[in-house]
């Protein structure tokens, strides 16, 4: 898999992976109802990052920062990947790139479904992330999880 910024271009094929990998999840409906137009300004205002294999965009996710200087935050979207790439890794690869682009916050942040999602919240688990707090958006529970930069060093992007 290859990693690369999206463009605008990329918001149907993104959303149309991001409806397939949310399928799982059908009280979850906001990946479902969300409007191609809302994904290609997230690709304008912050990044994200697609993963291609063999032509076809295999995964994403997204990531905003917020803070103020020495305290700044990754705020981690939505991570997808196509069900028949699920378990190559890819996830992991794009995780990993995400926090690579983003090594001057102080913290990554980001939370999932609770209901159904197990193997999800472990992934994160393996990737150095910890239960912050759990609560509601509607009826969905939803764990919040974070992960101190190793990395960081205080500085901030050139």
């Amino acid at each position: 898999m290859h990693i690369t910024l999206a463009a605008p271009a990329d918001a149907q094929a993104i959303l149309d992976l991001q409806k397939l990998a949310f399928r799982k999840f059908p009280n979850y409906l906001d990946p479902q109802l969300q409007p191609v137009q809302e994904i290609a300004e997230q690709i304008e205002q912050g990044l994200v990052l697609k993963g291609v294999a063999d032509g076809a965009i295999v995964g994403s996710v997204r990531a905003y920062v917020s803070g103020e200087p020495g305290q700044l935050s990754c705020h981690i979207g939505r991570l997808i990947v196509h069900p028949a790439h699920a378990r190559k890794g890819y996830g992991r690869q794009l995780m990993e790139e995400l926090e690579r682009r983003y090594a001057y916050v102080h913290s990554f942040q980001l939370f999932t479904a609770v209901v159904g999602n197990q193997t999800t919240i472990d992934m994160y688990i393996r990737f150095g992330y910890s239960e912050v707090r759990r609560g509601y958006r509607g009826d969905e529970e939803e764990i919040f999880m974070q992960k101190m930069n190793a990395a960081y060093q205080g500085n901030l992007p050139d």
